[in-house]
């Protein structure tokens, strides 16, 4: 619907890679959800963006604290 107002849409709750794989093939180009990264404080973000400024981020650590937790798995 938004499209067909020319405005531009963000899916919410995008939690797969199915979920995005079906949005990138409905040319929705803006997605948030879990696949990306848990919510988080201004603060989390704020080490997050010095991390990857720094080079030292890891992949897939997207507003996640540092833990001894194994990829993939709560603390």
């Amino acid at each position: 619907m938004g499209r067909s107002l020319g405005m531009e849409v963000v899916a919410e709750v995008v939690e797969s890679l199915r979920h995005l794989d079906f949005l990138r093939r409905n040319a929705c180009h803006y997605a948030q959800g879990k696949l990306f990264g848990e919510p988080c404080t201004a603060e989390d973000l704020l080490a997050l963006l010095m991390r990857q400024a720094s080079g030292t981020a890891r992949l897939h650590t997207c507003c996640t604290r540092q833990t001894n937790s194994p990829p993939g798995r709560p603390d």
